[in-house]
């Protein structure tokens, strides 16, 4: 948590829904306490999500992109 009391996001991206789960299940429990975790199956979404939190001043800590997201 920042100082502000705002979590840092980690957020995963990854157009498979059953891996998207996995990794959003992975990531919350893992890092779940310290992090907000968000996952998006779209890039589009998750840049819509970036420019939203970029809009709120909330921290991001990670962004985690699949190969095919990026290709």
């Amino acid at each position: 948590m920042t100082d502000t009391g705002v979590y840092p996001v980690l957020l995963a991206v990854d157009e498979d829904p059953a891996a998207l789960a996995r990794i959003d299940a992975e990531l919350t429990r893992r890092y779940g306490t310290d992090y907000r975790v968000i996952a998006k199956t779209s890039p589009f979404g998750a840049l819509a999500e970036l420019e939203t939190l970029r809009e709120s001043g909330e921290p991001v800590a990670l962004v985690l992109a699949a190969d095919s997201v990026c290709a």
